[in-house]
């Protein structure tokens, strides 16, 4: 559920502007486009060049290449 990732994985000061969306989010029946949040998109260029930065740190395994991961994909629709 999202609200539990959103417990477990938001900082405090975005977890009220996230239920305040959510709760909007439930209480009408088609949003479209609505105002932007100034806070929330903040938060989340943030969280992207963190995570930008993290992977960049990682070490190379050398493995390289998508061969692996590409049939694994095949592998699971093919049963489906």
């Amino acid at each position: 559920l999202f609200e539990e990732l959103s417990d477990d994985c938001l900082e405090p000061e975005m977890r009220g502007i996230v239920d305040g969306l959510l709760r909007l989010k439930k209480e009408t029946p088609e949003l479209g486009e609505g105002e932007r949040i100034g806070e929330l998109n903040d938060y989340l260029e943030r969280s992207i060049e963190n995570v930008g930065r993290d992977i960049l740190s990682l070490p190379d395994d050398g493995r390289g290449g998508w061969e692996e991961l590409d049939s694994l994909f095949l592998s699971v629709v093919k049963k489906h």
